[in-house]
């Protein structure tokens, strides 16, 4: 999975960083070939609450949100160096499952471990 760091496509601000999924490469390579738009949609999932598991299902609202991500390539001579990922839909691409950037997994992983020590000493100290 490939990494993807999505802009605003106003002021360039970083929004969030998702996994794209492996399958998702060949859209990359038709937009590339120009047998594609460069835009992908994404569909955005809710959160189930108690009331989506009612018995009348004619009364539950089906809400669909979807991100527009638009890819541009980034080429440094004749290869891709990399894909610029840009929204306009920033408020709700903060509701796909962002991921962390390489630099920040040691980070969380010593968090966690020390999380998990922590927890685990206060246990055994009981």
């Amino acid at each position: 999975m490939m990494r993807v760091v999505i802009y605003d496509a106003e002021d360039m601000e970083p929004i969030t960083v998702i996994r794209l999924p492996d399958h998702m490469r060949g859209y990359l390579d038709e937009i590339l070939d120009g047998r594609r738009g460069p835009e992908i949609t994404f569909p955005v999932q809710d959160p189930l609450r108690a009331r989506d598991f009612l018995a009348d299902v004619s009364s539950a609202p089906v809400q669909l949100r979807v991100v527009r991500l638009k890819f541009e390539p980034i080429r440094k001579g004749r290869g891709l160096l990399m894909w610029l990922c840009t929204t306009r839909d920033g408020e709700t691409a903060l509701l796909l499952k962002s991921v962390f950037l390489p630099g920040q997994q040691r980070e969380l992983n010593h968090q966690r471990e020390d999380a998990f020590m922590a927890g685990l000493f206060a246990a055994l100290a009981r």
